[in-house]
């Protein structure tokens, strides 16, 4: 395979995932000044890896569950999502967490 074909086959894609990465990782509100950094740094610093791990690990933006909830028309389970990250974070104890999922 020719320089110019490995080229557009890997490096195209990667370039566009990473500016795609980099471009949204900017614009989320949803996300704190300093994770945001840390993601920009990330990208910038480890291209390769920082755009792996962020597809992998990206935290799901809580916009686009209420927008999805919101078309259909499915508020508990963005209650729960919430709930349920809220836990994990230690925001919310074994009790607390249990009385917002409604158990």
């Amino acid at each position: 395979m020719s320089e110019t074909a490995l080229l557009l086959v890997a490096g195209v894609p990667l370039l566009l995932g990473w500016i795609l990465a980099l471009v949204e990782v900017a614009v989320r509100i949803d996300l704190s000044r300093r994770r945001r950094l840390l993601w920009v740094l990330g990208l910038l610093l480890l291209p390769v890896i920082g755009l792996a791990l962020y597809v992998l690990v990206r935290p799901y933006s809580h916009d686009r569950l209420r927008r999805l909830a919101h078309d259909g028309g499915d508020m508990a389970a963005v209650a729960f999502v919430d709930a349920a990250e809220r836990h994990a974070r230690g925001e919310l104890d074994d009790d607390a967490y249990r009385v917002a999922i409604g158990r």
